[in-house]
């Protein structure tokens, strides 16, 4: 799931959706931190490209407060987020 978020995440900034792209990055980060994982490469290294273009297109702020509503979404948001149904 983790890595399937960072791959929606990484694409969401290709397609200049800064804002999405930071919440799933969040919502990728929950995923993989409820199995007590750590990102491993090269998946690691496109993630941290992905959220530095996040930081420099949203300021450090506002990417923050994107990704903890990744982080703290329940699993029927993140599904919603992740298949396009999001309301927002």
């Amino acid at each position: 799931m983790a890595y399937g978020c960072l791959g929606l995440a990484c694409l969401a900034g290709d397609a200049r959706n800064w804002s999405r792209a930071a919440v799933l990055h969040g919502l990728a980060q929950a995923f993989l931190d409820s199995n007590g994982e750590v990102w491993q490469d090269p998946e690691g290294n496109y993630r941290e490209e992905s959220l530095t273009q996040v930081r420099a297109q949203l300021g450090e702020q506002v990417t923050a407060t994107e990704y903890a509503r990744g982080q703290a979404l329940s699993f029927e948001e993140a599904y919603d987020l992740a298949s396009g149904r999001e309301s927002r």
